[in-house]
C-alpha cells in the first residue's frame, strides 16, 4: 500500500514525476504521457510490449526524491498491474519487471463482437521494487483503435518501407538512415509481424539488410530494404607525381600533379585527373578532390607548385681594379659573379675572387644558383693583368761615334723596352741630331700593351760633323823650294774648333833632305774628328863641281903610281852660295873594283900628285875642297873613289894603279 501509495503520489507531482523511473509501453521509442494509438481489427489480436526505464532527463539521474539507478531488482521486483477495457482480452494483466529496460509483451485479443471504437489500457498499479523508488505509469497507457472485423482476407498484407536519410550515389545514404514500415491489410487484421518496427542505422556500412515480415488471414508476407551508409568522404590528396625537384620547393622539370585518395567504406574512389604546371611559376595552387562510391566528396588540401626550368643569368664582371688598354689591367682584380633569376629568386652566386700575382692571362669561372637549384655557369673570364711598367731605354742606334761622347755624323736616337708580361711594348719613334749640338737632350718611353709607360733615363746627345781647322806656325812655306842645309825648322800646328774644341795638332811629312816633300798638319777636336791641311815644298841638291885637274871626270881611266897621293879638289854649291865648311862633306870613300869594269875608258895618266896630307880642307887661297887621297900599292889594280855631301850628292873618279 505505501508503494501504491508513492505511485499516487507521484502522479500527483505532474512534471517532477518524469524523474522517476518510467513504466512504458514500446509502441514507440519516446516515454511520454501521450498515448500512443495501436490500430486493430475485430476479430485479430495486437501484442504490446512494456518494460521499466530508468528515469532520467537529459542524462542526468533525477536528484529530487527517486533513489538513483533501476528501481526494479531480482530481489525487489516491481509489479505493474494494468487496467484492461472490457470488449479487450488480455494475455495477463500484471507484470513482473527485475531489471530496468526487459520488455514483456502482452497480447491484446478483440474479439469480433467488439464495437469498433478508442479502448484505452493503462497501468493501474506499480508495487514492489526497491525502497525509495519512485515510478512514473503514465507513459505505459495507450489506446487500442478497434477497426471492423475485414471481410473474409485472400492476400497477405502490404508492406512498404519508409526510408529517411540523405541520399547519396548509387544506393548510398550519406547520414543517419531511418527505416520504418507501413504495414497494411484492407481485408483483414495483421495477426503478426516481425522487424517492422522503426529502425535508425547510424553505423557505416557496405550493406545492412532490414527485413520487414507480415501476417494476416491472408497469408504472410515479407519486404527487406538493404542500407549501404557512408557518413564519412574519402581521404584526398594532392601529391607530384612527375617532375624534378629542385630545392626550397621548386621544381624545374614540366610538372604532374595527381589527386589521389581511398574509402575503406563505399569505393571506388574517383579523383580528380591529372593536371599539369608547364609553365614557369612562382606558386601556381592546384585543387583537386576525390568522391566515394556514395557520392562524398573531399577536397584536398590546395598544393602549390613552384616551377622554375631556367637557370639565372651568370655572368662575370671585374668590379674592383685599374683598366689598362687591350683588356689588360694595371692593378689588382677584383672578379664578380653576379645573376638574377625573374622566378626563383633570389640568386647566390659564386664569391668575389682576387688576382694579385701578374699573368699574361687567368682564366676565372662561377656560376649562379637559383631558389630552385638550377645553376647556370658564367661564360669564362680571362684576366691579363701587368702591374709593372715595361723597361725604356734610349740609345744612339746610328751615327760615328766620336770621342768624349761627342757624335761625328748624324744620330739616330731609338728607344727600346720590352716586357715579360704584357708585350709587345711600343716605343717611341726613332729621332735624329743632324744639327750640331753641345748637347741635345732626348727623352723616350715604352708603353706595354696593357697601356703601362715608363720613361727611358734622358739621352744627352753631342754632335760635331765640322772637321776642325789647322793654323801652322814656322816651317817650310806651302810651294816653297829650299837648298839643302836651308830649310827651314820643322813648323807646328794648332787644331781650330767653335763646337767641341780643339783637342791636339800634329805636323807629318817634314823633311830637310833633297826632294819634294807634302807635310800634313792633323788637327783634332775634342768630338775626334780629323782635319788636315798639307804644305808641299821642294829641297834642292847642291851643286858639285869637280873633281878638277889634274883627276879626268867623266869616266875617265885616271893610271896613277901605286902609294902615290892623288889631290882631288871641287866644290860645293847651295845655289850660288859656296860652301866652304868641310862638314858638309859626308863621307870619302874609296874601293878596289874590277878593271874589266873599265874596259874601253879612256885613259889618262895623272900628272901631278900630291904628297903626304889626306886631310880633307877647304883652301880658301883656290876656294876649294882638298882631299888628298894616298893611293894604295897594289900596282895593275882599280879603284873607285867616290866622295858624299850631306846632301846626298856624290862626285866619282876612276883609278888604275901602275
Amino acid at each position: 500500500m505505501g508503494t501504491l501509495a508513492t505511485s499516487a503520489v507521484l502522479l500527483a507531482l505532474g512534471s517532477h514525476a518524469a524523474f522517476a523511473d518510467q513504466v512504458t509501453n514500446t509502441i514507440d521509442s519516446t516515454p511520454d504521457t501521450a498515448l500512443e494509438i495501436r490500430n486493430v481489427v475485430a476479430g485479430t489480436s495486437s501484442s504490446v510490449g512494456f518494460q521499466i526505464l530508468e528515469g532520467q532527463t537529459g542524462g542526468v539521474t533525477d536528484p529530487t526524491g527517486d533513489r538513483q539507478g533501476c528501481n526494479a531488482a531480482g530481489n525487489a521486483p516491481v509489479t505493474v498491474n494494468l487496467s484492461v477495457p472490457s470488449g479487450v482480452m488480455a494475455g495477463t494483466t500484471t507484470l513482473s519487471f527485475t531489471d530496468c529496460g526487459v520488455v514483456q509483451n502482452v497480447n491484446f485479443a478483440i474479439p469480433t463482437s467488439t464495437i469498433p471504437g478508442d479502448y484505452n489500457v493503462s497501468v493501474a498499479s506499480v508495487s514492489g521494487g526497491k525502497a525509495n523508488s519512485l515510478f512514473n505509469s503514465a507513459p505505459a497507457s495507450f489506446t487500442l483503435r478497434v477497426g471492423a472485423p475485414a471481410p473474409t482476407d485472400t492476400t497477405p498484407p502490404s508492406i512498404t518501407p519508409t526510408v529517411i536519410g540523405t541520399a547519396g550515389a548509387n544506393g548510398w545514404y550519406t547520414s543517419d538512415v531511418t527505416v520504418s514500415w507501413l504495414v497494411v491489410d484492407n481485408e483483414s487484421a495483421i495477426t503478426s509481424s516481425s522487424g517492422c518496427d522503426a529502425v535508425t542505422i547510424s553505423t557505416e556500412t557496405t550493406g545492412q539488410t532490414l527485413t520487414c515480415a507480415a501476417t494476416s488471414a491472408g497469408g504472410t508476407t515479407s519486404k527487406s530494404v538493404t542500407i549501404k551508409l557512408d557518413k564519412t568522404g574519402p581521404s584526398a590528396a594532392l601529391a607530384v607525381t612527375a617532375g624534378d625537384a629542385g630545392e626550397n620547393g621548386w621544381y624545374t622539370s614540366d610538372v604532374t600533379v595527381s589527386t589521389s585518395g581511398t574509402d575503406s567504406i563505399s569505393g571506388p574512389v574517383t579523383c580528380t585527373p591529372d593536371q599539369t604546371q608547364t609553365s614557369e611559376t612562382t606558386g601556381q595552387e592546384f585543387n583537386g578532390s576525390c568522391t566515394n562510391d556514395a557520392g562524398l566528396t573531399t577536397n584536398a588540401a590546395p598544393l602549390t607548385v613552384k616551377l622554375d626550368k631556367t637557370g639565372p643569368s651568370a655572368a662575370l664582371a671585374v668590379t674592383a681594379g685599374d683598366a689598362g688598354e687591350n683588356g689588360w689591367y694595371t692593378s689588382d682584380v677584383t672578379v664578380s659573379t653576379s645573376g638574377s633569376d625573374t622566378i626563383s629568386g633570389p640568386v647566390t652566386c659564386t664569391s668575389d675572387q682576387t688576382q694579385t700575382t701578374e699573368t699574361a692571362g687567368q682564366v676565372f669561372n662561377g656560376s649562379c644558383t637559383n631558389d630552385a637549384g638550377l645553376t647556370t655557369n658564367a661564360a669564362p673570364l680571362t684576366v691579363k693583368l701587368d702591374k709593372t711598367g715595361p723597361s725604356a731605354a734610349l740609345a744612339v742606334t746610328a751615327g760615328d761615334a766620336g770621342e768624349n761622347g761627342w757624335y761625328t755624323s748624324d744620330v739616330t736616337v731609338s728607344t727600346s723596352g720590352s716586357d715579360t708580361i704584357s708585350g709587345p711594348v711600343t716605343c717611341t719613334s726613332d729621332q735624329t741630331q743632324t744639327t750640331e749640338t753641345a748637347g741635345q737632350v732626348f727623352n723616350g718611353s715604352c708603353t706595354n700593351d696593357a697601356g703601362l709607360s715608363t720613361n727611358a733615363a734622358s739621352l744627352t746627345v753631342k754632335l760635331d760633323k765640322t772637321l776642325p781647322g789647322v793654323l801652322w806656325t814656322g816651317g817650310p812655306a806651302a810651294g816653297g823650294t829650299y837648298y839643302f842645309g836651308f830649310v827651314p825648322s820643322p813648323p807646328t800646328c794648332s787644331a781650330t774648333d767653335g763646337l767641341s774644341g780643339p783637342a791636339d795638332c800634329a805636323v807629318s811629312g817634314y823633311s830637310a833632305a833633297v826632294g819634294g816633300h807634302t807635310m800634313t798638319a792633323t788637327a783634332h777636336d775634342n768630338a775626334g774628328n780629323t782635319g788636315t791641311d798639307t804644305r808641299n815644298y821642294t829641297v834642292s841638291a847642291w851643286t858639285l863641281k869637280g873633281f878638277y885637274q889634274p883627276v879626268d871626270m867623266n869616266g875617265a881611266l885616271n893610271m896613277v903610281k901605286a902609294g902615290s897621293t892623288v889631290p882631288l879638289k871641287f866644290e860645293v854649291f847651295a845655289g850660288s852660295t859656296e860652301l866652304t865648311d868641310t862638314a858638309v862633306v859626308d863621307t870619302f870613300k874609296w874601293g878596289e873594283v874590277p878593271c874589266t869594269d873599265f874596259s874601253g875608258a879612256v885613259q889618262d895618266d895623272i900628272e901631278q900628285y900630291t904628297s903626304g896630307q889626306t886631310v880633307l880642307r877647304y883652301d880658301t887661297t883656290g876656294g876649294q875642297f882638298i882631299q888628298n887621297w894616298q893611293t894604295p900599292k897594289k900596282a895593275g889594280s882599280c879603284y873607285k873613289v867616290v866622295m858624299k855631301t850631306d846632301d846626298g850628292s856624290s862626285i866619282s873618279a876612276n883609278f888604275k894603279l901602275k
